[in-house]
């Protein structure tokens, strides 16, 4: 990885030997010998006992799998941010310019590995009648707050690589490697997996309300999913804040500068 003073510049110049160097360094990223903590916590995490699978069929268990599945996959998707995506621009970017392009995204991945796993030790558990989701998300909701700095930062981040993809001729080449990572879903960019972190709190929402219309009145996880859905509804507000206050800083800014 080289340093931001080694790589001033931002850029390897356009030689032959830049070009082998990207190959070395992605050939690198792509190793299956240096996974980390994080990656191999997820793997055990990739599906459910099957004796569940087979014995659930209420609506409650379905809505709950598809939260489960999709946390599933959206870990993976932070886990190509950090692994794959991040490694690799270190060819091409400096440490300044990735920073502010990746925010906290490593901060996510690990409260998230953390959901994951406490998500995947309810439903291989699950029971209709006892099993509860909303006091996982109740307990772990202040920690959702980090999602605020992400959040607030991503459309200074998106105009940062949107302005570095046109100043430097050999980003989208990088690019174009990193997305043949068997951890990279085919067809998916860059971009559109930096918007994944954007897009989650109100997934979480829409989830927790749909299981919560599927779960009988007397239910204990009703009144825990009605507490968690208070908390997040919350979360989204502040977070929705932190973007106008960041978003009117940058209008005011602008104004000034003209």
């Amino acid at each position: 990885v080289a340093s931001q003073d080694s790589n001033s510049a931002g850029e390897l110049p356009p030689t032959p030997f830049a070009d082998d160097a990207r190959k070395k360094a992605l050939k690198k990223v792509g190793s299956t010998d240096t996974k980390t903590p994080s990656r191999m916590a997820v793997e055990e995490f990739s599906s459910l006992p099957s004796s569940i699978e087979d014995k659930s069929t209420s609506k409650r268990f379905r809505v709950a799998q598809e939260l489960y599945s999709t946390e599933y996959t959206y870990v993976r998707g932070l886990q190509a941010l950090v692994e794959v995506f991040k490694p690799a621009l270190f060819v091409t970017l400096s440490q300044k310019e990735i920073d502010n392009i990746f925010t906290n995204v490593e901060s996510l991945l690990t409260l998230n590995c953390t959901l994951l796993g406490l998500l995947h030790k309810r439903l291989s558990e699950w029971s209709d009648e006892e099993t509860t989701i909303g006091d996982v998300f109740v307990s772990m909701a202040p920690q959702f707050n980090i999602y605020a700095v992400y959040c607030a930062n991503h459309d200074s981040a998106e105009a940062e690589f949107n302005r570095l993809l046109k100043k430097k001729s050999d980003l989208q080449d990088t690019l174009s490697l990193a997305c043949q990572d068997s951890r990279v879903t085919v067809g998916l960019n860059l971009q559109a997996y930096l918007l994944t972190p954007v897009q989650r709190m109100p997934r979480y929402l829409l989830l927790l309300n749909d299981i919560k219309k599927r779960t009988p009145e007397d239910h204990a996880d009703v009144k825990l999913l009605t507490e968690a859905s208070a908390k997040l509804n919350n979360i989204t507000e502040h977070i929705n804040q932190q973007v106008t206050e960041v978003q009117n800083q940058r209008a005011l800014s602008d104004l000034r500068n003209q």
